[in-house]
C-alpha cells in the first residue's frame, strides 16, 4: 500500500513539473512576441506587420493611359493652358460631378490619396500701414485689394500624411534684388574656394579619405569615403571640376555612373546593404558643406532612410486597398491635372504636395540614362532658365535585392530650390519642420518651365 501511495506521489508530481515546464514555455514563447493571445496585443502585431511586410507590387509605368488633353475635356471641361493652383478646388469639383464614368472611377483614386480644402482669411489694413505694404506688392493695386481677402489651398496626402500650404499671393510679391548679384556671388565664391578645394583634382589623392577598396575613377568623377559618416556604407562622389553650376549634360551622366558602380562595389562586398540612397546640395545655403560640386552616397540594410521609407510604406497601404501602384497612380493623377512632362522611361511632375517651392518628383523603372537626364533638365531650368542657383535633392535608387524584391519601389528623385545663395534668413521655419509645408510658387508655372527645359535640352 504504501509503495502505491509513493508511486502516485512521484507520477502527479511529474504531471506538475510538466504542468509547469509548458506554462513557462508557454510564458517565453509569448514574452518573445512568437504568439499572441489577446486582442490588444494581436491588434499591435498587425499594424507592426502592415509597416514591416511588403507586397510584390505590379510594375511602375510612367506612360499615362490618357493625355492630360483628354482629361481636360472629358473630366474638367477647362482649357489645358489656363491652370492654376489657386483653381484646384473647384476643379476637383468638376472632376467629382462629370458625366464621364471613367472621369469619376479615377476621381475616386484621386480623392483617396488626397484631401483638398480651400479657407480664407480676411484682415483690415490701417491706412498708415497701406503704403507699406503696397510697396512690398510693387504698387500693383489689384495685388493690394487681394491681400484683404486671401484664400489658402491646403492639400493633404492621407497615405504619405505630409500637409502643403498654398497661399498664390505670396507668391506675387516682388522678389527684391540683392546688393549683390546671385550670379557674381557665386562667381566670386567659386573663384576664392578653388585656391585650397580638397575636391579638386591637384589635392583630392591626399586630402580625402578612400573606402577599404579604394576609389572608383572615370573622366569626369571619383568616389571618396566621407571623414564623418552618417552611414556604415557613406561616402562621396565628385566632380572633377570646381565650378558648382557650370557642368555638363556628360559630366552629370559620368557623375552618377560612377556613384552607382560605387553602390554595386559596395553591394557586392556587403550583400545585406540593398537599399540606394543618394543625396546633392548645390551651394552652402541649400547646406552644402563644400562648393566643389559633390553629391553624397549610402547604403541601407534594413529600410530606406524615414522620408523615403515613408512613401514606400504609403505605396503598400495603397497596394493592399487598390491591388495598384501607388507612384504610377500618383504619376496619372499628376498628368490628369497638367502636371507633369515625360522622357523616355522617365517622368517628372510638379507635386502638388511640395515640400518648398518648385519642387519636382523625377521617377523611372530604373536609374538609368532617361532618369539621370530628366533630372539634369530639370535642375538646369532651376539654374539657367529660372536663375534660381541653390537646390537640394534626394534619390532613392530600386533595391539591390536579387529576384523580385517586395515593396520596390522606383528610381525616385525628389528636388526644390532653396532660395537666394546669399541669403542670410534661412529657407525653413518651424512651419516646415513641424508642421507643413509652405509653397508661394504656383505648381503649374514650375512645370511650365521643366517641359519648356525638356523641349529644348531634350
Amino acid at each position: 500500500m504504501q509503495n502505491t501511495d509513493w508511486t502516485m506521489r512521484r507520477r502527479n508530481m511529474g504531471f506538475v513539473l510538466f504542468a509547469i515546464f509548458v506554462l513557462c514555455i508557454f510564458w517565453m514563447t509569448v514574452q518573445s512576441g512568437k504568439k499572441c493571445f489577446s486582442p490588444i496585443c494581436a491588434k499591435e502585431s498587425k499594424r507592426k506587420g502592415a509597416i514591416s511586410t511588403f507586397s510584390v507590387w505590379p510594375p511602375f509605368s510612367n506612360i499615362p493611359n490618357q493625355s492630360h488633353e483628354w482629361y481636360a475635356s472629358h473630366c474638367f471641361n477647362r482649357r489645358p493652358s489656363n491652370l492654376s493652383i489657386s483653381q484646384l478646388y473647384s476643379l476637383l469639383q468638376e472632376w467629382k460631378q462629370s458625366s464621364n464614368q471613367r472621369c469619376r472611377n479615377f476621381y475616386s483614386k484621386f480623392s483617396d490619396i488626397y484631401d483638398v480644402t480651400t479657407r480664407s482669411g480676411d484682415i483690415v489694413i490701417p491706412k498708415e500701414f497701406a503704403p507699406r505694404v503696397r510697396s512690398w506688392l510693387g504698387n500693383k493695386e489689384e495685388l493690394f485689394q487681394e491681400t484683404k481677402h486671401q484664400v489658402i489651398t491646403i492639400v493633404y496626402n492621407r497615405y504619405a500624411r505630409e500637409s502643403t500650404i498654398y497661399n498664390p499671393l505670396r507668391g506675387k510679391r516682388p522678389i527684391r534684388t540683392p546688393d549683390t548679384p546671385e550670379r557674381a556671388y557665386v562667381e566670386k565664391m567659386s573663384q576664392e574656394t578653388e585656391k585650397n578645394c580638397d575636391f579638386c583634382p591637384k589635392s583630392y589623392r591626399t586630402n580625402t579619405a578612400e573606402d577599404v577598396f579604394g576609389r572608383i575613377e572615370s573622366t569626369h568623377s571619383y568616389t571618396a569615403a566621407n571623414t564623418f559618416k552618417y552611414d556604415g556604407w557613406h561616402s562621396l562622389i565628385m566632380l572633377k571640376t570646381h565650378h558648382p553650376l557650370n557642368w555638363s549634360l556628360e559630366q552629370i551622366l559620368d557623375l552618377f555612373a560612377t556613384t552607382i558602380k560605387w553602390l554595386d562595389k559596395v553591394h557586392s562586398i556587403d550583400s545585406q546593404y540593398i537599399y540606394p540612397m543618394i543625396l546633392w546640395d548645390v551651394m552652402t545655403h541649400s547646406g552644402a558643406s563644400q562648393l566643389h560640386p559633390h553629391i553624397h552616397g549610402s547604403l541601407g540594410n534594413d529600410r530606406y532612410y524615414g522620408v523615403v521609407e515613408n512613401w514606400r510604406v504609403a505605396g503598400e497601404e495603397y497596394y493592399r486597398k487598390h491591388a495598384s501602384n501607388y507612384f504610377t497612380d500618383l504619376t496619372e493623377i499628376h498628368n490628369a491635372l497638367g502636371l507633369s512632362v515625360t522622357y523616355g522611361d522617365a517622368v517628372a511632375w510638379a507635386n502638388i504636395n511640395s515640400k518648398k517651392d518648385t519642387e519636382m518628383v523625377i521617377l523611372g523603372k530604373a536609374g538609368n540614362a532617361d532618369f539621370i537626364k530628366l533630372i539634369y533638365y530639370v535642375v538646369r531650368a532651376y539654374i539657367d532658365d529660372m536663375d534660381l542657383l541653390c537646390f537640394s535633392m534626394a534619390i532613392a535608387l530600386p533595391s539591390l535585392e536579387n529576384g523580385q524584391p517586395k515593396g520596390d519601389i522606383p528610381a525616385m528623385a525628389r528636388v526644390a530650390t532653396r532660395g537666394s545663395v546669399s541669403a542670410i534668413r534661412s529657407d525653413v521655419s518651424s512651419l516646415e519642420l513641424y508642421a507643413g509645408y509652405n509653397v508661394s510658387l504656383d505648381p503649374y508655372k514650375v512645370i511650365a518651365k521643366i517641359r519648356a527645359s525638356v523641349k529644348k535640352r531634350g
